[in-house]
């Protein structure tokens, strides 16, 4: 795991030790610093729990069956966490015991840990302290990074934390008198993970079942994706999925309880029915940049599902030809709805006129005076947008794929 993702999972796991309400970290210049701010909610410590901890006697126990949580993990989304607590008991005047973290089919990491007998009272103190008192604290410590089964290296880290007395013991407790184990997590494991970061809403499901109205969305590996049952059509139950309005036999609604299974909904051409939505982010310096006379304007793409849509520019001949592609992969055959304008440099300044303001406080400039780096944002993505109605409803358009609007 390369050093920036281990700093990223080591803030998940804050996060998971104390009940995070915010977790910034910043790396640069070979160090790092990690700020957390808890939201002060208190854990439900089981008795047993609370006896063993102040005895450092020999007990187990599956902590977070009373305390349910799940991190959110960079490029992954949220991701059940499950901690163990091992109590092993005293070794002369230390307490041993172990802390199993386990980022469902992300990682895990086994923390060894010796308590001298005042740091246990402060430990269960700390647990019984129910004032909710929000308390803030910076310290160093070390985190470890490398490749799993080699040695890792160890670098600094600042870190400060505001939260609860149990909050901020907690995680220094994690830093400061504790070993690490880093595993990778299993097949079965990655596999439930996989399972359980694609399922749909339980109340998404039900609502599949009868065909009633109900939404449910999901960010999984940087995507947002959201459906909506808009309810029953001519026998078959309307879901719409993105771009696509689904036409589902009520036969099959019990069989879709994963995101997978409406994305190969999707697929199904007898089922599904596509609505072209074009990729525009560009187009306006694309055009810009075409009366400048650069030869190639821009390019990006992006895939979704079984949809790939893309944008790409150059200037040809006096004219600027931009090019929207949209294909969309339904059963074995790829259906092409892919557009290209063309536009004479000659007319570029009309269509450019009304955002004559919005250019000029976006474009970039290099060294050299030339146009580069232009700034995007919701302002500008609103305008490629029209840009590309505003083309098509000239004229200059044309579709070159084999599908039919």
């Amino acid at each position: 795991m390369n050093k920036f993702l281990m700093i990223c999972v080591w803030a998940c796991l804050v996060s998971g030790t104390v009940k995070a309400e915010t977790v910034s970290f910043h790396f640069g210049g070979g160090e790092a610093s990690v700020t957390t701010e808890t939201s002060g909610e208190l854990y439900n410590f089981s008795p047993e729990l609370l006896e063993a901890v102040k005895n450092c006697s020999v007990y187990q126990e599956n902590f977070t069956k009373n305390n349910p949580k799940n991190v959110e993990v960079p490029f992954v989304g949220k991701v059940d966490l499950d901690v163990n607590v091992d109590i092993k008991g005293w070794a002369g005047d230390n307490c041993l015991f172990a802390m199993d973290y386990k980022l469902l089919g992300v990682q895990n990491i086994v923390y060894d840990c010796a308590l001298s007998r005042q740091q246990v009272d402060e430990v269960y103190n700390a647990m019984t302290d129910k004032s909710g008192e929000i308390l803030e604290e910076t310290y160093t410590s070390y985190y470890e990074y490398g490749e799993v089964g080699k040695p890792l290296n160890k670098a600094p880290q600042q870190t400060t934390i505001k939260g609860t007395r149990f909050d901020i013991l907690a995680a220094k407790i994690m830093n400061q008198y504790c070993v690490s184990k880093h595993n990778e997590p299993t097949k079965e494991e990655q596999e439930e993970a996989s399972k359980k970061q694609s399922a749909l809403s339980e109340d998404f499901k039900k609502a599949l079942l009868v065909c009633a109205p109900a939404k449910d969305s999901k960010n999984m590996m940087m995507i947002n994706m959201e459906a909506e049952i808009i309810g029953m059509e001519n026998d078959k139950c309307h879901v719409k999925y993105e771009d696509f309005d689904l036409y589902i036999p009520m036969l099959k609604m019990a069989d879709i309880t994963s995101w997978v299974d409406i994305m190969e909904l999707c697929e199904d051409a007898t089922i599904s029915k596509y609505t072209p939505n074009y990729y525009t982010d560009g187009a306006m310096f694309a055009l810009y940049d075409c009366m400048q006379g650069n030869s190639v304007s821009g390019s990006s793409s992006m895939r979704t599902n079984n949809v790939e849509r893309g944008f790409n520019a150059k200037h040809e001949e006096n004219k600027c030809i931009l090019t929207f592609v949209n294909k969309v992969k339904a059963g074995d055959e790829v259906l092409d709805y892919s557009k290209i304008c063309e536009v004479n440099v000659a007319s570029i300044a009309v269509v450019l006129q009304p955002y004559e303001t919005l250019i000029q406080n976006n474009k970039g400039i290099n060294e050299d005076g030339h146009y580069s780096s232009h700034r995007s944002d919701e302002q500008t993505r609103k305008a490629d947008k029209e840009i590309f109605e505003l083309l098509e409803k000239s004229g200059v358009c044309t579709l070159i794929g084999n599908a039919e609007n």
